[in-house]
């Protein structure tokens, strides 16, 4: 049968079976070893300190369980900003937070130097520096702006539901395996998450089983992914 979204869901399809299936054949995306330790600090500046989490993701802790720091039970702050910066040649960079049980990419840039690290790679390396690596359940992708992904949820994954208003006033589920779910699940962002799967676990451990559309800002303009991670 014919991809009802050609230019991504054939990709998205791919991946989400690399992750579900540990003896599919083909998958590209082995196992990491990097950790920031590791990195040349000639070539790549980490930064990272300790954050609340920001008011404005109340509602998600709330939905989801995630611990909200600044309480009676928990004072100090237990998310981590994380940052790392390539100094030293082409522009890449990763900027996001880190707490239990969830990543948040808030600004990514990776040159085509096919030297770079990727990522997802180091969407990984942070998490783990802090949090072990089987307790990771949401990823979020904050305010996208990536050129190919926008239009696609716009034009094509909006308009897959009959009458719904653009931008949504509530989050949009999407759930696997439906066309929707692999075409985002094959677009830039999507393949970033399901890499992260991947690089992290290995095949046939962990899979994306949903991803959430939602929007923020004025005028609801701002694009966010979020993405839950659980076992197989």
């Amino acid at each position: 049968m014919a991809p009802k979204y050609p230019e991504f869901e054939p990709k998205g399809n791919k991946l989400r079976r690399w992750m579900e299936r540990a003896d599919e054949p083909g998958c590209p995306i082995s196992r990491t070893t990097l950790t920031l330790p590791g990195l040349d600090h000639r070539v790549w500046n980490i930064a990272g300190h300790p954050e609340f989490l920001a008011d404005e993701w109340t509602y998600w802790a709330n939905t989801l369980g995630l611990t909200v720091d600044g309480t009676a039970s928990h004072p100090k702050p237990i998310y981590r900003f994380q940052s790392v910066l390539k100094i030293n040649g082409d522009f890449t960079f990763w900027v996001g937070r880190t707490g239990p049980g969830v990543i948040f990419m808030d600004n990514l840039m990776r040159s085509n130097d096919p030297e770079n690290f990727y990522m997802s790679e180091f969407a990984k390396a942070f998490y783990e520096l802090d949090f072990p690596l089987e307790s990771l359940k949401y990823v979020f992708v904050n305010t996208i702006i990536q050129k190919e992904t926008i239009p696609f949820i716009w034009d094509h994954i909006y308009k897959s539901r009959e009458g719904l208003e653009r931008p949504p006033k509530e989050p949009q589920t999407w759930e696997s395996p439906s066309p929707e779910f692999c075409g985002l699940l094959g677009t830039p962002i999507g393949k970033v998450v399901a890499a992260l799967v991947l690089c992290a676990y290995g095949q046939g451990v962990k899979r994306i089983s949903r991803i959430v559309t939602f929007h923020e800002g004025e005028d609801r303009s701002e694009f966010n992914l979020r993405f839950d991670i659980e076992d197989v």
